[in-house]
């Protein structure tokens, strides 16, 4: 149980040092780069605090990457999913805020692609889509839903505002991604 404490209270950290980079525009604290991580398991506080057969019971009951497969939408859940966007983030702040601001295109195509797969492969309860809103939905699921979607998207934004050579499909995107990203807080706003 200490580790897997000292595993979320490490992941709130990096979290925190890639949103403070984000915002103020100073480099990194924590890189991925010199760091060794293991994502905490989807456990909920009050499971993890378990003993003997009923942990290993718990543990046994998540899925191959450590997500539980029911429905929940514990801050564990989402700590776990902003972990996996922050390690997209730092490369994405690595570039901006590093000395070379040049990404080619086959560069900046792979990041982008590794950020889709990253959010395509939350859980589904984790995952916007405004096709499933409903009346049923609780306020605390889709106030997380939109959040890490936002989340996402500023990764998103943040790769296509890097320098690129200029061309209007990059600046079509950037724009595409910024509607994107108001539309959610329309929608966020309206509800």
């Amino acid at each position: 149980m200490v580790a897997e404490l000292r595993k979320r209270l490490f992941c709130a950290a990096f979290i925190q040092d890639k949103q403070l980079a984000t915002f103020t525009g100073r480099p990194l604290a924590l890189s991925r780069r010199y760091i060794r991580y293991q994502l905490s398991l989807g456990l909920s506080d009050e499971e993890l605090v378990t003993e003997g057969e009923q942990l290993a019971d718990l543990v046994s009951g998540l899925d191959a990457d450590g997500w539980s497969p029911e429905n929940k939408r514990s801050h564990t859940a989402v700590t776990r999913a902003l972990r996996l966007m922050s390690l997209i983030r730092d490369e994405i702040l690595e570039v901006s805020l590093g000395p070379d601001l040049r990404l080619g295109q086959p560069q900046r195509q792979d990041i982008k692609r590794r950020s889709d797969e990253t959010y395509a492969k939350l859980p589904a309860y984790l995952r916007f889509e405004s096709e499933a809103i409903t009346s049923a939905q609780t306020p605390y699921n889709f106030v997380t839903q939109i959040a890490l979607s936002l989340e996402f998207l500023l990764n998103r934004f943040l790769i296509e505002r890097l320098p690129d050579d200029g061309s209007q499909q990059s600046k079509q995107d950037l724009i595409n991604t910024s509607k994107e990203m108001l539309d959610r807080v329309i929608l966020l706003s309206s509800h």
